[in-house]
């Protein structure tokens, strides 16, 4: 203080000495008090600027915080305030492509790209030769959304169509149908390789539907994927399978609490399978899906518990007459007729999941699926007589999306001769009439590409009797490098 005070007066003496013209005193304090008066003075004025900044910055936060709350206040239509370069993105495209524009709107594109390595081993002495192969598979697609209500879309694939309408060889790999693979075998001297139509479909979504418990309700019809897999394993359908007709699907809310939700979901379909022009009879599927979506939210848990139990019903009207199957597969024949004589199978799907994210643990899902052909009327064991059951368990570990993540999972399968109609099982496995294990491992080396290993170890359950061959086991080894775009 006593210094600060000294300051104040000789600045005073100083002034007063200017005023009147009397010189200066040149001494040594005095120079520095001058000094340290000097310093004083642009301390302040330096104070004074930051202070002008500072106020200026509050006002012009001010003033954005009133135009925010005036765009929220307008909605969606207020773009003539807060307008950004989106609306000049939008000019521009449009004086450069017109009306076409409005055409890019709920437009979405997506397609994925598969390399792959394939080793198949029989068995040392057996007849059938090993493979080695390498295969690609494409696909892409658009989907345009109109409203709310309505989409269509479609998707082109790779892949070889099935140009022998039906199988006269049990067990004849080279005949299982087509419909199961996207797969194109690099070979035949560079020559062009094939894409078919892999989807195209068009989706209602009623508005109207949409009250009380129901959440969504669609109605689709033309070429789509398959509604049913979500209630399936690999032992009914292949995955590559694209089902022809339509079909309608309901999912509601039936519980909502703290610790449970619970879903339901209910599909029905109707699919055509053949026109059966030479038969003077048509084949078709007629299907039905049902069941809950439990959720469930234990004290102490930091993921829902998700359960999915699911059956369906599946009739497969006409398809074991010759000419209205695509490929017998691993079905047995009864002459030039698939042995089963009919194929209504009623199927059961199990399962449950979660995570554990205190302990590090990825998602992780156990399942069971099991199914049974109803109406198999084979006479003889040779033509599966009595085989009529399939049934599969699982676990998968963790799900292969962000970059760094993995999965990981292990499969058993009992599938017998005609427990359901072997050209829609899943291709890997070799149809029906099979029974072995499935690994599979993969690893997103980024959030669009990962690479993976599967493994299938599969025999043949016939395999005793001489009709259908000796040595029927089978090991596939697959190495696969996916991209998504």
């Amino acid at each position: 203080m006593k210094s600060l005070r000294n300051i104040f007066y000789y600045s005073i003496l100083l002034t007063v000495w200017s005023t009147l013209g009397v010189p200066k005193p040149l001494f040594a304090e005095d120079a520095l008090l001058v000094k340290q008066i000097q310093d004083l003075a642009g301390q302040m004025s330096r104070m004074q600027t930051m202070v002008s900044e500072m106020r200026g910055t509050i006002e012009n936060q001010g003033r954005q915080i009133v135009q925010l709350q005036e765009l929220a206040a307008a909605g969606p239509s207020g773009r003539e305030i807060g307008a950004d370069g989106r609306d000049s993105f939008q000019k521009n495209l449009e004086s450069q492509i017109g009306d076409s524009g409005k055409w890019l709107r709920g437009l979405k594109f997506s397609g994925d790209l598969r390399l792959r390595y394939e080793g198949i081993a029989s068995p040392k002495g057996s007849n059938v030769n090993d493979r080695n192969r390498f295969r690609f598979r494409l696909r892409f697609g658009f989907e345009k959304t109109w409203s709310d209500e309505i989409k269509a879309g479609f998707r082109l694939a790779s892949g070889a169509r099935q140009y022998n309408p039906t199988s006269t060889t049990p067990g004849s790999i080279d005949t299982a149908g087509a419909v199961t693979t996207t797969n194109q075998t690099l070979m035949n001297n560079f020559d062009h390789k094939e894409i078919n139509i892999d989807r195209a479909y068009a989706t209602y979504l009623p508005r109207w539907a949409r009250s009380g418990p129901v959440e969504k309700f669609e109605m689709t019809a033309g070429k789509f994927a398959n509604p049913f897999e979500e209630g399936s394993t690999m032992m009914i359908w292949d995955r590559d399978v694209a089902p022809e007709g339509a079909y309608e699907r309901l999912e509601g809310k039936i519980l909502k609490s703290e610790r449970l939700n619970l879903g339901a979901t209910l599909t029905g379909g109707q699919m055509v399978l053949q026109e059966g022009l030479a038969t003077g009879a048509d084949a078709q599927l007629f299907a039905v899906q049902g069941g809950l979506r439990p959720e469930w939210s234990p004290e102490g848990v930091q993921k829902p518990i998700a359960f999915k139990n699911l059956a369906s019903w599946y009739w497969f009207d006409g398809i074991t007459k010759s000419g209205n199957y695509v490929s017998a597969g691993y079905n047995p024949l009864q002459g030039q007729d698939l042995a089963a004589g009919g194929f209504k199978v009623f199927e059961v799907y199990n399962e449950v999941s979660t995570e554990f994210p205190k302990w590090k643990v990825p998602q992780v899902a156990l399942y069971h699926d099991w199914a049974r052909n109803l109406d198999e009327n084979a006479l003889t064991k040779v033509t599966g007589g009595g085989q009529d059951t399939a049934w599969s368990s699982g676990m998968r570990l963790g799900k292969a999306q962000k970059k760094g993540s993995w999965e990981a999972a292990y499969e058993y399968y009992w599938i017998e001769a005609n427990a359901s109609p072997s050209v829609f099982s899943d291709a890997d496995l070799g149809g029906t009439n099979r029974c072995g294990s499935a690994l599979k491992f993969y690893y997103a080396l980024s959030d669009a590409m990962n690479v993976g290993t599967s493994m299938f170890f599969m025999d043949r359950l016939l395999q005793s009797d001489t009709s259908w061959g000796t040595d029927q086991r089978r090991d596939t080894y697959q190495i696969d490098l996916n991209w998504k775009f």
